[in-house]
């Protein structure tokens, strides 16, 4: 029982009123299991939320609940230490700021600097150290990479227990009283193999694209060694394209249809926009609320996937789109893109009438027109927030 408080940071008294309550079960001989640090945990989540231990107790009591399922989904859970994060900090030699800094980038809670670290806070911080070395002792490029990560995986974990609640856990849920034991065994073994298996195609799919854009930065400086000894001559260097879509009254018809059918078509948005952007070399940079923003490294591969997008997406149920597209320079920060191009980009959308592919000239310039696509000139048009006249271009299908 000591080093079960020890672990999950709670006191002697608080794990024999949970033992009490038929919470925590040690064996014939007063041990615990690991999974327990987890129990605890979730305990004191409920605790927080207004269910005090008494009434879980009186659930589990009833076999209207159970704990059994934490064994199952985290039999390793990860335990606290005696370090604290003031210590943490100064034996790690990382500036107060920078540490601060690192949680808020991270999307974690931090720990007060007496209080005694998870095991996994301290892993991080020592992981950070490389970052922070290696960037040069750089704060603002450290949390940079720190924001990226923290955001893009707290999204996933997110998006991932979402889908689980609504496709498996809710409609378990609402089979029956009757069925209480039952659905929380079903729960349980739904996501068993479930969470380990997401956690080995996180690592895999990151490994992958982390090799694509290894090789193609080994590429990029291959050509370039190349061209500064006289052995050969760069691919002329092409801008890439920024491309907004947007939906024609998206959000007045998911204030109408209610909650669950604006997740619906939210989905079916996603699935569209990733599927024909990939297929032409982009990506869906972020969701706008009643759109969305893409990258293309070619501006000709742009224009088509806007072409298809404006075409495809009325099919499923989703109201018309208009797409903008502009080429020229951009700043990546944060996973984002930043400068003049994106927001000329952006303007150039909200110019466009449902179901247009509308170019700036520099696009037009660029790709002469992709194969079976024609442009057909507007003129130089004055777009709100732009200080000089922009020429447009509709792109328009010789099919």
């Amino acid at each position: 029982m000591r080093e079960l408080a020890e672990r999950s940071g709670v006191n002697l008294q608080r794990l024999r009123q949970l033992v009490d309550l038929g919470i925590l079960s040690p064996d014939a001989a007063g041990r615990f299991h690991p999974a327990d640090i987890q129990r605890v945990r979730i305990i004191q989540a409920l605790d927080r939320a207004g269910i005090a231990p008494a009434q879980l107790g009186q659930l589990i009591a009833a076999g209207a609940w159970s704990l059994d399922w934490a064994q199952v989904l985290f039999p390793d859970p990860t335990p606290q230490v005696t370090t604290t994060l003031q210590r943490a900090t100064t034996e790690l030699g990382l500036p107060h700021s920078l540490v601060a800094g690192l949680y808020a980038a991270w999307e974690l809670a931090r720990p007060e600097p007496e209080q005694p670290l998870r095991a996994d806070d301290a892993e991080l911080l020592r992981l950070a150290v490389l970052g922070y070395s290696a960037f040069g002792h750089d704060e603002s490029v450290t949390l940079g990479i720190a924001r990226q990560l923290g955001e893009s995986l707290r999204r996933l974990a997110e998006s991932q227990i979402l889908l689980f609640r609504t496709r498996i856990q809710e409609p378990l849920t609402a089979a029956g009283p009757a069925e209480r034991r039952g659905r929380a065994d079903a729960i349980t073994a739904a996501a068993t193999p479930l969470l380990p298996a997401l956690e080995r195609t996180v690592l895999l799919l990151y490994r992958r694209h982390l090799e694509h854009y290894v090789i193609e930065s080994i590429v990029l400086n291959a050509e370039a060694s190349l061209e500064q000894a006289g052995l050969g001559q760069r691919r002329p260097a092409r801008p890439p394209a920024i491309a907004f879509l947007d939906l024609t009254g998206y959000t007045s018809l998911t204030e109408e249809r209610g909650d669950r059918a604006a997740a619906d078509l939210a989905a079916r948005l996603v699935e569209v926009v990733a599927t024909v952007a990939h297929q032409y070399g982009g990506h869906p940079v972020k969701l706008l609320g009643d759109g969305v923003m893409f990258y293309f490294p070619d501006p000709a591969q742009a224009v088509v996937a806007g072409l298809e997008l404006v075409q495809r997406i009325p099919d499923q149920g989703l109201p018309r789109a208009r797409v903008g597209v502009n080429s020229g320079p951009v700043v990546f920060q944060d996973g984002d893109y930043f400068g003049s191009t994106v927001n000329v980009a952006a303007r150039i959308t909200d110019y466009a009438r449902p179901g247009e592919v509308l170019v700036s000239d520099s696009v037009a310039t660029a790709t002469n027109g992709p194969h079976g696509v024609r442009y057909q000139p507007i003129g130089p048009i004055a777009l709100k927030g732009v200080l000089a006249p922009v020429t447009l271009h509709t792109a328009v299908p010789t099919q």
